[in-house]
């Protein structure tokens, strides 16, 4: 069983927890997700079984797109709805202001990643440390918003976004440097994450459609690399690449979907003087 689900994670579940339920279902023993969503979070959730979860590294770095609504005037410990209130102000924000505030935010960005993160701090998740009470010490860092929209004004405190982001983004972090920017505190109230590199909403699976359509659900490997061209590779090369071994041949070749006798052996690029993989799935 080798392919990828594309499933709407529900709110209040883990992707792990997601994870382990597609499993289950379908019986498959190994799994994985292609990119976190918190448990308060809902929507786009790459789930890879078997030989697809060796394409993590190339689906990660995908570009993002989600639905956020920011709620001004609280911030919490976590910088979601989920924790506790550690700073109040009273500021009314006015929608003209946050629309001129937004573009300090698109482009490269430094970011300051949440307290409350998976990220590691000397071996030890950051999240483990702040439950713990212990201080917390990350850093800065580059992360990427090609475009940052306001959507709508749900009440006086509270705005909806449309966020297009790279890898590493916390969205939890913008709502707080946000709302910094306009001079109050704030957090993120609700997340939805609407797409997934070529992954869309509109194509995921609830985790009942799973229990239902089974494998049905399932797009192949080869299925979900379209934005890659397909290279067919002669015969008399099909043992090298049953081995993962490059070849001789196709050494020009851009990172391509390689298939030989009729059967796909995964990602690869040719680097001038051979035809390498880059991702070796048989």
């Amino acid at each position: 069983m080798n392919g990828l689900i594309c499933v709407n994670k529900p709110k209040g579940l883990s992707s792990q927890q997601v994870v382990t339920r597609v499993k289950k279902i379908l019986n498959c023993k190994k799994a994985g997700h292609l990119g976190t969503l918190d448990p308060l979070a809902q929507g786009v959730l790459v789930v890879a079984l078997g030989r697809a979860t060796k394409l993590f590294d190339y689906f990660l770095p995908k570009i993002k797109t989600y639905v956020a609504r920011f709620t001004f005037g609280t911030e919490t410990d976590t910088l979601d709805s989920a924790g506790k209130v550690v700073a109040t102000c009273d500021k009314t924000v006015q929608e003209t202001d946050v629309l001129k505030a937004l573009d300090a935010f698109i482009g490269e960005i430094s970011q300051l990643p949440p307290n409350y993160s998976a990220l590691n701090v000397n071996g030890v998740k950051a999240y483990k440390l702040a439950r713990s009470g212990k201080e917390v010490q990350l850093q800065s860092r580059k992360v990427q918003v090609h475009s940052f929209k306001l959507l709508q004004q749900i009440d006086q405190n509270t705005f909806e976004f449309e966020i297009v982001c790279g890898a590493g983004t916390y969205i939890r972090a913008l709502a707080r440097d946000l709302a910094n920017s306009l001079g109050t505190v704030g957090h993120m109230s609700s997340l939805i994450r609407t797409a997934s590199g070529n992954w869309n909403i509109s194509q995921s699976y609830t985790l009942d459609d799973v229990e239902r359509l089974k494998t049905e659900c399932i797009v192949s490997m080869p299925d979900s690399l379209d934005e890659l061209p397909t290279l067919e590779v002669e015969t008399k090369w099909y043992q090298k690449l049953a081995n993962g071994n490059p070849v001789l041949d196709y050494c020009d070749a851009p990172l391509s979907k390689v298939f030989c006798n009729g059967e796909f052996f995964g990602i690869a690029k040719g680097n001038g003087t051979l035809l390498k993989m880059e991702y070796f799935l048989k």
